[in-house]
């Protein structure tokens, strides 16, 4: 026995007309906006959204470093810059925000470094804190989510 889908194709295809974000939609239907995602998927509505974040993080990361706080901050603010919902909310992207903030009034940039055994970023191994040279990333994703804020509450 299949249990039905919990978000109807044909009411979620009306609110997409809308031109709704996910997660106005998603407050509609009492759910939220990743199971809109999911359903959308689900319904061929949209192919899943990929974000290319290499802007921000150019380097292969092992898994463990992948998951380290720096490259989770720089993930959301990449994805929030793409016009994406940040995974975890507006929590997680104020977050890392704040965590940008921090760094940028410092004058400084976030670096990774697989050979680098000194403390590290938020307690992160192989994470750093560098000059920035001619590439700011962490300052070019920050600006981006900067603009997307301010178009927000226009």
């Amino acid at each position: 026995m299949t249990t039905p889908d919990p978000i109807d194709p044909l009411v979620l295809q009306d609110l997409l007309n809308q031109d709704l974000t996910n997660r106005q939609i998603a407050e509609r239907l009492a759910t939220t906006a990743r199971e809109v995602v999911r359903a959308k998927v689900r319904h061929g509505l949209t192919g899943p959204t990929v974000y290319d974040h290499r802007a921000v993080l150019p380097w292969k990361l092992p898994i463990e470093h992948a998951m380290a706080a720096p490259a989770c901050y720089l993930r959301t603010l990449s994805r929030y810059a793409q016009g994406g919902d940040a995974f975890g909310g507006e929590q997680a992207v104020h977050e890392a925000i704040t965590w940008a903030q921090t760094i940028l009034a410092s004058g400084a940039d976030v670096a990774y470094d697989p050979a680098y055994t000194g403390p590290g970023l938020d307690g992160a191994a192989h994470w750093l804190l560098v000059e920035p040279g001619q590439i700011w990333r962490l300052r070019r994703v920050y600006e981006q989510v900067m603009d997307r804020c301010a178009q927000q509450e226009r």
